[in-house]
């Protein structure tokens, strides 16, 4: 008797982008909307209380949606005052998720714009799957 095994690639549906910068948050957010006919706006903070259960640990957060191309961004802190949302990511201050139709999404046109920014350092699309895998339940 022969076995098969069927392995299923998970569903990842959304890009990941890490940004090197020294800016505030909210200056990146401005700088991001000049520079890529953005939108962003701040929203409540990202609440998590794992990583301290007596006082929630936050992190900034700011979304654009993007109603014509289908796509939904979402601008994280990547750091709050003791932790890391993602500690695999330590070296990046922000994080940039994208969803939607991201299938039509031209990254390169987009990290064209972002690299004009002469405030971001770095500017790097993520695609570890394990990551992601992590930090769904979190977005």
């Amino acid at each position: 008797m022969k076995k098969l095994s069927l392995e299923v690639e998970p569903d990842i549906d959304f890009l990941l982008v890490g940004m090197i910068s020294d800016e505030r948050f909210s200056r990146l957010a401005w700088l991001i909307n000049t520079h890529c006919d953005a939108n962003f706006f701040r929203t409540e903070n990202l609440e998590l209380p794992d990583f301290n259960p007596v006082a929630q640990t936050e992190f900034a957060r700011m979304e654009f949606e993007d109603e014509v191309n289908h796509l939904q961004f979402t601008l994280l802190a990547n750091k709050s005052e003791q932790h890391f949302l993602a500690p695999d990511l330590a070296r990046f201050d922000y994080l940039l998720v994208i969803r939607g139709g991201i299938d039509m999404f031209d990254l390169n046109e987009f990290f064209s714009k972002i690299r004009q920014i002469t405030e971001i350092r770095l500017v790097a699309a993520i695609d570890q799957i394990k990551l992601k895998q992590k930090l769904s339940w979190i977005l």
